[in-house]
């Protein structure tokens, strides 16, 4: 068990060498800049260009690396529906974390059984795969892309205690429910009355804080992150559910990929029905366009399944959607 309790000096000294590793990590995210960050205050200011400033997101405890004033795909991101309040509220209470009380005894009472507990039963595969083929108790840096309400970042910080888990998302609501569920000490509280199921709490007793996280905003198609050979690169890449719901999935699987460290491992699950979608039609992609694609970057594939299932619990009457998921973990070969 991982001892959360912290005095405040050693919470603050905790703090301090987080920042200090994730500033090692990171890069000036605007365009044509990769200078190096250093902290001033609240903010980030970049060495190579001191005009350049990232500051600290007035919607939580997380930096803002994504400017919209100079993204259209920001802008267009930030008001998806993929972004909005509602889905963030659903994505942690009926989704993500919604095992933590969807089997409780009052709905059990009311016959309400269907699709319950699907979603976790996924996020659990995605766990599997990575115990299989990485050891808890060493120390890695992995990065959760597209982290939204952080789930997976929870998973990996809270299994891999000495290793570093960066988590980036573009929408300011995910980001503000993943800066609850991982580091305010407080229950959590999510309305899910558009739901059916009113008001339910998470209980800190079974969701303990995290120390070894950081979440920042963040376009994914331009990830400010440093590749191996700007010095940074990770061990762990994770780009889950998150390809298929961008205008640019090309630019976002290219970025996923330039920051995995040679012998890293990067952790895919993407919608069964993608190469339907407009967007990759652009691109002629499909599955095998994917595969072709890593091959190409010097991945070597060691994981493929098309028999995942993701289902998403709509409301308390038992409605849900469905749709199968391609899971690949492919391994950057070791120079």
């Amino acid at each position: 068990m991982i001892d959360y309790k912290y005095t405040i000096t050693e919470k603050e000294n905790a703090s301090e060498e987080l920042v200090i590793r994730f500033l090692s990590l990171a890069k000036c995210p605007k365009i044509n800049c990769s200078g190096s960050l250093k902290c001033i205050g609240d903010n980030l200011r970049c060495d190579m260009n001191t005009s350049h400033v990232i500051h600290r997101s007035k919607y939580g405890n997380f930096y803002d690396f994504a400017p919209p004033d100079e993204d259209s795909t920001t802008l267009w991101a930030q008001d998806s529906i993929y972004a909005s309040e509602k889905i963030a509220r659903h994505y942690t209470g009926l989704w993500a974390f919604g095992h933590h009380f969807l089997y409780d005894s009052e709905l059990l009472k009311k016959g309400w059984h269907v699709g319950r507990g699907e979603t976790d039963i996924f996020y659990r595969l995605i766990l599997q795969l990575v115990l299989e083929k990485y050891e808890k108790d060493d120390s890695y840096v992995m990065c959760d892309i597209g982290c939204g309400v952080g789930r997976c970042t929870y998973d990996l910080a809270y299994l891999f205690p000495k290793s570093l888990v960066l988590g980036l998302d573009i929408s300011d609501n995910m980001l503000r429910m993943a800066d609850r569920i991982l580091f305010q000490e407080r229950d959590i509280e999510i309305d899910l009355s558009d739901a059916g199921f009113g008001k339910r709490v998470i209980s800190r007793r079974n969701l303990p804080v995290i120390n070894n996280a950081v979440i920042f905003q963040a376009n994914a198609e331009r990830v400010p992150l440093k590749a191996p050979f700007e010095g940074g690169g990770f061990d762990l890449v994770l780009n889950i559910n998150v390809i298929d719901r961008t205008l640019n999935p090309d630019a976002i699987f290219k970025s996923s990929m330039a920051i995995v460290k040679p012998g890293g491992g990067l952790l895919i699950a993407v919608s069964g029905s993608w190469q339907q979608d407009g967007h990759w039609n652009r691109y002629g992609a499909n599955i095998d366009w994917c595969l072709e694609l890593l091959q190409s970057k010097n991945f070597i594939l060691e994981f493929i399944s098309d028999r995942v299932m993701f289902r998403e619990i709509i409301n308390n009457q038992g409605a849900y959607e469905e749709y199968p998921l391609y899971v690949i973990f492919a391994r950057r070969e070791s120079r």
